[in-house]
């Protein structure tokens, strides 16, 4: 109960920051977030800001980052939302989706941040991940272990046009 309580929570704090960073007047009031951990580009600034909150109000068992537009998750992501991650890699299961760094192969490079699936393996010899899109590889070179594990999704808010 009461990590199901924590959860709520943490997408209430992120719903209020984004809703409070939709508010901002100026575009460019946003924070400068290529000086902030744990971002990666969004090509809204008022989207940045509220994760920026966001991030800066939650626990650190939880991060919302933004969603790349590389279309690897579709559809089930279009790419450009803010994602809610929970830390707690003993909860990982077949079909979670999980946010990751890549640690092997040649694209994406080494260190890059990746949310797929996970399709198979466990949590000794490591998670397997693929992408939702269809055609994408199951990237057994890409094992996901407690080393480069950010964590699994929990919110996902898209952006309004």
């Amino acid at each position: 109960m009461n990590g199901t309580l924590l959860a709520v929570a943490v997408v209430l704090v992120v719903a209020v920051a984004v809703w409070i960073a939709s508010k901002r007047k100026q575009k460019d009031a946003a924070p400068n977030v290529a000086k902030l951990p744990h971002f990666q580009s969004s090509p809204e600034p008022k989207m940045e800001a509220g994760i920026w909150a966001a991030n800066h109000l939650l626990p650190n068992s939880y991060e919302v980052t933004t969603i790349g537009n590389t279309g690897s998750m579709l559809p089930t992501l279009q790419g450009g939302e803010a994602a809610v991650l929970a830390r707690n890699f003993e909860r990982v299961e077949i079909g979670n989706v999980v946010g990751y760094t890549t640690v092997g192969g040649s694209s994406p490079a080494i260190g890059s941040r990746i949310i797929h699936r996970i399709v198979g393996g466990n949590a000794v010899s490591g998670w397997i991940p693929q992408g939702d899109t269809e055609g994408m590889p199951v990237e057994d070179w890409n094992p996901i272990t407690r080393d480069n594990y950010i964590g699994t999704l929990v919110a996902v808010f898209k952006q309004r046009l």
